[in-house]
């Protein structure tokens, strides 16, 4: 994860130094997410400090003992994080990081939803051999069964890219 850190911040200050402008967007998924929070504060440490402007956050999870991703820097204009409900009973050994900000960052409440993990990032679960959409889903050890169906996550993931889709369009991730 250092790595891709390293990389991503490496990417920014040579298009920077090239003198190609525009506005920064990250965005990432689970420990990618916890890696353009730390994208970013990279960036804020810079001389002068470079702005973020959009950071859009599914599910981040900081599973690495060397990336700090609970608070998104104050470089960072604006957060979109979506996050599993903790009712999902979706991998419970993972607990979210980027829920906190510091002025002036604009992070309204993080939208949860009841899906797994996987559904968070457009990747729900599949049935099985024998499983039906009405089952709920069993995330192996260490998390176990969860209180999501099959045909509940998939329904859910497409909310979760419904919600995202206005605030990526506003801060041109996409068209």
């Amino acid at each position: 994860m250092i790595e891709a850190v390293s990389a991503g911040h490496r990417f920014i200050m040579a298009r920077r130094a090239a003198g190609i402008g525009g506005p920064i967007l990250l965005t990432g998924y689970s420990r990618g997410a916890a890696g353009v929070v730390a994208i970013a504060a990279r960036l804020q440490r810079e001389s002068p400090a470079i702005n973020v402007g959009a950071m859009m956050l599914f599910d981040c999870v900081d599973r690495q003992g060397d990336i700090d991703a609970e608070v998104i820097p104050n470089n960072v204009a604006y957060v979109q994080h979506v996050i599993r409900s903790p009712l999902s009973g979706s991998r419970e050994s993972f607990s979210n990081d980027g829920l906190r900000y510091r002025h002036p960052t604009i992070f309204p409440t993080a939208y949860s939803f009841m899906c797994t993990h996987g559904g968070m990032g457009g990747c729900p679960w599949t049935l099985g051999p024998g499983q039906r959409p009405t089952d709920l889903i069993d995330e192996g050890f260490p998390d176990g069964m969860t209180r999501i169906t099959f045909a509940g996550d998939a329904a859910v993931s497409s909310q979760v890219w419904n919600q995202c889709q206005p605030f990526l369009r506003t801060h041109g991730f996409i068209q």
